[in-house]
């Protein structure tokens, strides 16, 4: 079903799962329009939540935000980096007792702030890792091969290996920014197993869901990938916004959507307020 704005929608949910990249800003640049709606559901009594696939903790993403508009200040923030500082405390809860061990992690920026968080244990080495963090991220697409050495040793020793953002692709500004899901890909075309910590997966949804009392019915998840947003909503038994004009809009939606299944239960050009 196709929808003008958000506003036709606002009596029937209580709870908004919002992305980030492509629905709120295109990794740069705030949209005012999604500004405006956030703070018209919030002063109106809605529950706003930025579901974000990024691998940084949540503190990162509200500097980050607040820096691109004050209107985008004092929100509640769930990234798949924070969800992965979860796990580290808690491996047991789902069946990852390897991340008491060793990893190592897969990127190019040694200052990334995930290296940061306590409980995460780090070895320079693949041959003394007991899994693979990845966390690197590119600019062209032809980069995607730098770490194909690293890959292959770790494939060789069958290490496990974590993805805290399951996109392939993210928005900065007017380029494309090749993600960790990209990685991992390759990593699973070598045979790897990769476990993912973001949309679409199930755990995901109910870490941010978990501490809110409000029945799936009333919650809407608001995003721009189909793979991610849409697939992860469904799974999850969620009603979907499905922002036309974000990662996809180059595609044909409509052939999209009929070629995988992942249908969306409204969809918007832009997430405006009408």
């Amino acid at each position: 079903m196709m929808i003008q704005g958000i506003a036709e929608l606002v009596g029937k949910y209580k709870l908004f799962l919002i992305d980030l990249y492509g629905v709120i800003h295109d990794g740069i640049n705030h949209f005012e329009k999604a500004a405006e709606v956030v703070n018209y559901l919030r002063d109106g009594g809605k529950k706003v939540i930025f579901f974000s696939n990024t691998p940084r903790p949540k503190e990162d993403v509200a500097q980050k935000l607040a820096g691109m508009s004050s209107k985008l200040k004092d929100f509640e923030i769930v990234t798949s980096g924070e969800f992965f500082k979860y796990t580290l405390h808690y491996p047991e809860k789902y069946d990852l007792d390897f991340l008491s061990h060793y990893a190592f992690p897969l990127s190019n920026n040694l200052n990334h702030p995930l290296l940061t968080i306590p409980n995460l244990k780090i070895t320079n080495s693949v041959e003394t890792a007991s899994y693979l963090l990845i966390i690197a991220s590119v600019e062209n697409k032809a980069d995607l091969s730098m770490f194909d050495r690293i890959l292959e040793q770790a494939a060789k020793r069958n290490l496990p290996c974590i993805c805290p953002n399951p996109d392939l692709v993210a928005h900065q500004g007017k380029d494309i920014i090749y993600t960790a899901g990209s990685f991992a890909l390759r990593y699973k075309e070598l045979g790897g197993n990769v476990y993912y910590m973001g949309k679409p997966e199930n755990n995901f949804y109910k870490f941010a869901l978990d501490n809110n009392n409000i029945i799936t019915q009333y919650v809407l998840a608001v995003g721009d990938n189909l793979y991610t947003d849409i697939k992860g909503a469904n799974d999850f038994g969620l009603d979907s916004l499905f922002v036309k004009n974000g990662v996809c809009d180059k595609d044909d939606i409509n052939t999209l959507m009929d070629n995988t299944g992942l249908k969306p239960t409204y969809i918007i050009n832009d997430f405006k307020l009408k």
